[in-house]
């Protein structure tokens, strides 16, 4: 017990249980867009844009966390400008994205040597390898979109239930959904740093799917 109560005190843990008490509580509500948004298969393209973001860092010595959200909101910023109907999500056009993110991730690792080992590793992520400064980042993340649904709440409900009937409302739906996807986009950025690709869904979706 007394080992136990002293690897807690271990820097990188208090700052993975930090984190994750962080995440558990605010980002599950990301899922509630992702499901009623029918968003399934665009966070499989931001995952895979994680990856591109990653090679590119690696290969250009920048900070991968920055680089792969900036990424994240040029692909969601992309999508939602050629998209006409957002009724059902992005469809094929998700796919389309997450094949080319996908390919331009092996370009970028062949053309500067970089190991593809290092840029995988990007599927698993850990808690306790943030420093201090991710912990500010999350808790950003956290406040936008704590700040954003208590701000819209009916709004964003109405749009949940109908978008064309948001709309005949008068609700700025485009502006709305937009907003949306770009805290999706911030979220399962951070969230593959933190548990990586393969545990993302316990984190967004699970809880999501179990309340209901």
């Amino acid at each position: 017990m007394s080992d136990f109560l002293y690897a807690l005190t271990l820097p990188p843990v208090m700052k993975g249980l930090l984190a994750m008490a962080i995440a558990g509580l605010s980002f599950p509500a990301s899922g509630v867009m992702v499901l009623r948004l029918d968003l399934v298969p665009m966070r499989y393209m931001l995952m895979h844009g994680v990856i591109l973001g990653g090679a590119i860092s690696l290969a250009l010595s920048l900070p991968i966390l920055p680089l792969s959200i900036a990424l994240n909101i040029l692909l969601v910023l992309a999508m939602m400008r050629l998209a006409k109907d957002t009724r059902h999500g992005f469809g094929l056009a998700s796919a389309a994205g997450m094949v080319f993110t996908m390919a331009a991730a092996s370009l970028v690792m062949h053309l500067w040597d970089v190991p593809a080992k290092d840029t995988l590793q990007l599927l698993w992520g850990s808690p306790f390898a943030l420093a201090w400064a991710d912990i500010v980042v999350l808790i950003g993340i956290a406040l936008i979109l704590a700040i954003y649904l208590l701000a819209n709440f009916r709004t964003v409900s109405a749009i949940f239930f109908d978008q064309e009937i948001a709309q005949s409302l008068g609700i700025p739906v485009k502006a709305h959904y937009t907003a949306m996807v770009l805290v999706i986009a911030l979220v399962i950025a951070f969230a593959m740093k933190l548990l990586g690709a393969l545990h993302i869904d316990a984190l967004l979706i699970l809880p999501v799917l179990v309340a209901g």
